[in-house]
């Protein structure tokens, strides 16, 4: 399913997940966690196709 076809219902609840990605970005860098780790990696991908929605 391309993007095109989901209908976005509420705004704020991507600003919502997009807010936590950053938080949980905060956190493993703190941690000292890398773009080379697989789940930041995934965190970070996540977390840039939620800002492609937010206006």
């Amino acid at each position: 399913m391309a993007s095109e076809d989901i209908q976005m219902l509420d705004l704020g609840g991507v600003r919502t997940l997009a807010a936590l990605g950053w938080v949980a970005a905060g956190f493993l860098y703190e941690m000292g966690a890398t773009l080379q780790w697989p789940e930041v990696e995934l965190l970070a991908k996540l977390v840039d196709h939620l800002l492609c929605f937010v206006p």
